[in-house]
């Protein structure tokens, strides 16, 4: 066993490499998606939120396709 959280994560996250684009919904904001999984995504925004926060992110693929998802903020720097 390591202590490295990614050998933690339940589902292997998947690099985005740009082709997905998101908003923090309540603030109009976008967010530069890095990362995701079935479990989680790393995110990149202007904005911090406080550890154990829930927000509400608007996912956008790059054919228009959205989807809206609550997250729980895990870790934050």
């Amino acid at each position: 066993m390591t202590n490295n959280p990614a050998d933690r994560r339940r589902s292997a996250r998947v690099v985005t490499l740009g082709r997905l684009r998101g908003a923090i919904t309540s603030l109009g904001t976008p967010l530069v998606v890095r990362e995701i999984s079935l479990g989680g995504m790393s995110v990149e925004t202007v904005n911090s939120f406080p550890v154990g926060s829930v927000n509400e992110f608007l996912l956008t693929l790059g054919d228009g396709a959205g989807v809206e998802v609550l997250g729980k903020v895990a870790r934050g720097t």
